[in-house]
């Protein structure tokens, strides 16, 4: 299968934030809560629907994966994505462009993914929304840091599916009335022929720094054509105890979990 990307190490919850724009109570620093509900979001003041985050790492390090999770944006909207050792990205060492088709309409999520590791100290998207309905912009999650590309890429048992928290009543007569309620988006993953460095390096550092509830970014498919409806940020559980795939290969590793979106 097409080789997945997980990313955990997320800059904008160790890095310092700075945004152009920003509703009174709604700061930036919102995004550092991993919960992801509009109420803790980052947002913009009001009739303010172009504006620009920068993470500050604090010194240079890598990046590749982006995001914005749980927004309100529009199929309209646009984001560029740059990294810079200069805070005025006057130049810069990465710059995606300014992309449009990032967000489909009912996932309200823009997920980038740069062509290789870039290093830098800070990074930077610009975000613009001209036709937004609210008259502002809402980001509760974001993410910008590096990304794991094992080898080998997810096994054929990995799964999608939603998990939705609709309630329904029957009447005598059998009429169903359905109050529909969250859904969430969720991957049962498996990498099942990891190295000992992608595993001790990577999944086993995952696990370790998922165990605190914060969010993991699974993209399984980058190359699809499909980030924005198959990209989940979301929390990780373990499916399984890591293991070896077969006898003959003590090399390898085998790491099974979950991630689900966070809501």
């Amino acid at each position: 299968m097409p080789d997945a990307m997980i990313g955990w190490v997320n800059r904008v919850i160790t890095g310092t934030l700075t945004a152009s724009s920003e509703a009174s109570g709604l700061t930036s620093a919102q995004l550092k809560n991993q919960q992801g509900a509009a109420a803790y979001a980052w947002q913009t003041a009001a009739a303010v629907t172009s504006t620009n985050l920068r993470i500050d790492a604090g010194s240079s390090v890598t990046w590749r994966g982006f995001g914005l999770f749980r927004t309100n944006l529009t199929a309209a909207a646009t984001v560029r994505w740059r990294v810079s050792n200069d805070s005025t990205f006057a130049t810069s060492i990465y710059d995606s462009g300014t992309l449009s088709n990032t967000v489909v309409a009912g996932y309200a999520q823009s997920v980038v993914i740069a062509a290789s590791e870039q290093t830098g100290r800070y990074a930077r998207v610009d975000i613009a929304d001209a036709g937004n309905a609210d008259g502002f912009l809402n980001i509760p999650l974001a993410y910008a840091g590096p990304i794991l590309q094992p080898a080998v890429g997810l096994a054929y048992s990995t799964r999608h599916a939603r998990d939705r928290d609709d309630v329904v009543v029957r009447s005598r007569g059998g009429q169903e009335f359905v109050t529909l309620r969250s859904q969430r988006r969720r991957w049962a993953f498996e990498f099942g022929s990891l190295t000992t460095a992608e595993f001790w390096d990577g999944l086993a550092e995952l696990e370790r720094s998922a165990a605190d509830g914060s969010n993991v970014l699974l993209v399984p498919f980058p190359s699809g054509g499909n980030i924005a409806r198959e990209a989940v940020f979301g929390r990780l559980a373990l499916a399984d105890d890591a293991s070896w795939p077969a006898p003959n290969e003590a090399g390898k590793r085998r790491f099974a979990g979950t991630i689900t979106e966070r809501l």
